[in-house]
């Protein structure tokens, strides 16, 4: 766990949980499409957990369903590099 110093919890890992990649991209973006910010943020790389509130991935996820429309399914991943 990562607290900052008002010991506020800016991130945590599950070290016990290893998931193949394609899993854990559609579990983060379901759980965005349902509103779990805290549950998605989870899914994320601590650097990026300390840089992003649940609060700003709901900001981004809001402008990206304004821009793109509403968030109807997720189907598959695919690992790309």
């Amino acid at each position: 766990m990562v607290i900052d110093e008002d010991g506020k919890l800016l991130a945590w890992k599950w070290s016990d949980r290893i998931q193949p990649i394609e899993t854990t991209a559609l579990d983060f973006t379901r759980d965005l499409a349902a509103g779990r910010w805290i549950a998605a943020r989870s899914k994320m790389s601590l650097q990026l957990q300390e840089e992003l509130a649940p609060g700003d991935l709901e900001r981004k996820w809001t402008k990206l369903s304004q821009v793109s429309g509403e968030f109807c399914k997720v189907k598959d991943a695919v690992i790309a590099h």
